[in-house]
């Protein structure tokens, strides 16, 4: 059993590491995003056998969609977690103020250490 588990596990990481282009090994094969996807399908289903389902589900992304391995559903990417995990939505009026306030930072920011953003040429 704990040979199955290190065998799932080094097959998630290296799936994870397929995911990071800013770092990339000499043995790593560069994978299109349906390859990924199908691996991370894969995956999650070995990882639910390895888990059971006792507490535990499996999700993955798959063509617009996130699937639950066990019991099967899936949902919109851009609605489960409101959709599964049960999250309210956050409203146009509380995404805009976020943005003014994260604006509002980097402008300070800027401010304090002198930089006026980028400059055209």
């Amino acid at each position: 059993m704990a040979c199955l588990a290190t065998r799932v596990l080094a097959d998630l990481k290296a799936w994870n590491d397929a995911h990071d282009y800013t770092i990339l090994q000499e043995d790593e094969e560069i994978l299109d995003d349906e390859v990924l996807e199908e691996r991370g399908r894969e995956l999650a289903i070995r990882v639910q056998n390895e888990l059971g389902t006792e507490g535990w589900e499996g999700l993955y992304y798959l063509g617009g969609r996130v699937h639950r391995v066990h019991p099967q559903g899936s949902w919109p990417a851009e609605t489960w977690e409101q959709d599964l995990l049960g999250y309210a939505p956050l409203a146009p009026r509380i995404l805009a103020e976020e943005e003014a306030r994260i604006l509002e930072g980097l402008c300070e920011d800027q401010q304090q250490t002198g930089v006026d953003g980028p400059t055209s040429a």
